[in-house]
């Protein structure tokens, strides 16, 4: 029997395990939300749920949405049980998903707001869907987020797709900021490094295998160079830079 291929929800579940920080991405998140319990909150891009279950304990409903049926399923089946009663989830993709006017209080997109294919009329839509004087928050790469894994893979002749690297790196700076600061909402800051540390080879290596940017044809250049890098390290430590950005609607 051939091997079954992996889909994207279990090459994002798996990332998800082998990327584990210095600084713990929800709990930092968590220490940024700032808002009431009656609040209604739409969660975009919401993937398996990373995030879904803070903001359903902090609210009075959640609408997570996801392109992935699967990653939905997922989602659903690992929210606390008692907390599911205000928590609907719907598929949809981020650019075609809608919703009537002064709907919720908080739309939240984390790592995923950049999939839109239209930046501008999704924002304008937001503005549509909060209540006066709801909050965006997005939270996303920017700077030099990956850029260690990403020299290293480079070095082994492995190519990075444009998406991957322009997201990671001036995705924020070209065209969400700018785009944030053409609704003339108040609009605040924050950002973060988190140190991704890997003991061995192969922790790299499985986080590598699990990302758009594999490239099984130069695998061994790659196992070549993460083992000579570990010869004469005792770790390989890959920094994420973080954003974190809240604009209020007027």
């Amino acid at each position: 029997m051939g091997e079954t291929a992996k889909t994207n929800t279990d090459n994002l579940c798996e990332r998800i395990m082998s990327n584990r920080g210095t600084l713990d991405l929800n709990q930092w998140i968590d220490s940024q939300l700032n808002f009431t319990t009656n609040c209604r909150i739409l969660e975009l891009c919401c993937g398996t749920g990373s995030q879904t279950q803070l903001l359903v304990n902090k609210s009075r409903s959640v609408v997570a949405s996801d392109i992935s049926e699967k990653s939905l399923e997922v989602l659903n089946s690992n929210i606390i049980m008692e907390f599911a009663t205000n928590l609907q989830t719907i598929q949809g993709d981020i650019d075609y998903i809608n919703f009537e006017n002064n709907s919720f209080d908080i739309i939240f997109c984390a790592y995923g707001i950049y999939y839109s294919k239209n930046l501008k009329a999704l924002l304008n839509k937001f503005n549509k869907w909060l209540t006066t004087y709801g909050m965006i928050i997005i939270v996303c790469p920017y700077g030099n987020n990956n850029k260690d894994i990403f020299n290293l893979l480079r070095n082994s002749e492995v190519v990075i797709d444009e998406f991957s690297n322009y997201v990671s790196s001036l995705y924020v700076y070209n065209e969400l900021l700018p785009q944030l600061l053409e609704l003339k909402n108040t609009t605040i800051i924050k950002t973060a490094v988190n140190e991704v540390v890997w003991n061995t080879p192969n922790q790299f290596l499985n986080y590598w295998r699990n990302t758009t940017f594999y490239d099984r044809s130069k695998e061994k250049q790659v196992e070549l160079n993460i083992n000579k890098h570990f010869k004469n390290n005792p770790t390989f430590i890959n920094k994420k830079d973080i954003v974190y950005i809240e604009s209020y609607n007027k």
